[in-house]
């Protein structure tokens, strides 16, 4: 019982105790590669899309979406993004075996992984805020005209 209760502890520290829901950031670029990749191998593609910070893309491109006016459109906008990136990971071609980083460049609250596997590349740019390291380019589709 003991043992069961620690893997169960064990499972949920790795996964994170999202009340089931996917998991929207990490506590470092690895961490946040790595559950990229780990999402990706799966075919899970709306477990990678949400990774992505699209209420920062969405803001990056429309300075008033976060006010008045702007919010009414901000869930359409962002949702539309989302819609948008998860059809551009399906078309990725993303490797069986995954990826592995050959460079992450940290600065600050920003960083940059490159990463390659299988003949593909990519570059996921991510940024810490407060919910912790969250995606904000490089992603296939992502895009903040929101398609």
């Amino acid at each position: 019982m003991r043992l069961k209760l620690c893997l169960a502890g064990a499972l949920l520290a790795l996964c994170g105790c999202h009340g089931g829901g996917a998991v929207t950031s990490a506590d470092s670029p690895k961490a946040l590669f790595e559950a990229f990749d780990t999402a990706m191998r799966a075919g899970n593609y709306d477990q990678a899309a949400a990774l992505v910070d699209y209420e920062a893309q969405a803001s990056k491109a429309n300075p008033d979406v976060d006010t008045g006016a702007g919010k009414f459109g901000q869930k359409h906008i962002t949702d539309k993004m989302k819609e948008a990136t998860t059809a551009g990971l399906k078309g990725l071609g993303y490797p069986a075996d995954g990826m592995k980083p050959e460079a992450t460049i940290e600065q600050g609250g920003h960083a940059t992984v490159k990463a390659n596997g299988g003949g593909k590349s990519i570059t996921l740019e991510m940024a810490q805020s407060g919910d912790g390291w969250k995606i904000v380019g490089g992603v296939p589709g992502m895009t903040s005209e929101g398609g």
